[in-house]
């Protein structure tokens, strides 16, 4: 075992109750998108109507009420992804090494903060694994048998 994987592993609890305070954020943060969205939707089709009067109430209460509540769902989720930058800060003093030498490998353990491409990615070569055995008895088939192309050709 690495020294990276030993502080990993040292910090693995304060990893997790990072990855919980990111996952709670970004769904603070979602629903707050998604009042913003309703109350704009709700702002276009009043103006839609002509009834200035009411978008411009609407505007002055719910539109800004919901502005300022995903202001500070983005301020809690500034907040924990700080903290995360102390825990990577913290582990690169017990290391000895740089911050920019460990991050990479502290921010993999995170889920949240790998991307839908990694995700997919690292889903794809799961699922090769778990059929490899499958695959490769259809390629040895189809190499003993070969295809039977000749039944889908047009005559």
């Amino acid at each position: 075992m690495s020294q990276i994987d030993r502080i990993l592993d040292l910090h693995k609890d304060r990893l997790q109750s990072l990855e919980d305070g990111i996952i709670g954020e970004v769904i603070g943060v979602a629903q707050a998108i998604d009042e913003l969205r309703k109350s704009l939707d709700q702002l276009s089709m009043l103006l839609n109507e002509r009834k200035f009067g009411k978008a411009s109430d609407l505007g002055y209460r719910e539109i800004a009420s919901n502005f300022v509540f995903l202001q500070r769902t983005l301020a809690g989720l500034q907040s924990v992804d700080q903290d995360v930058s102390s825990c990577i800060s913290d582990m690169a003093g017990d290391l000895e090494c740089s911050y920019e030498d460990i991050e990479a490998d502290v921010k993999s353990k995170i889920f949240c903060y790998r991307t839908r491409a990694e995700i997919a990615e690292d889903e794809a070569a799961e699922w090769k694994r778990e059929n490899a055995e499958a695959i490769e008895n259809v390629n040895r088939w189809v190499e003993e048998s070969g295809l039977p192309l000749s039944k889908h050709q047009p005559e």
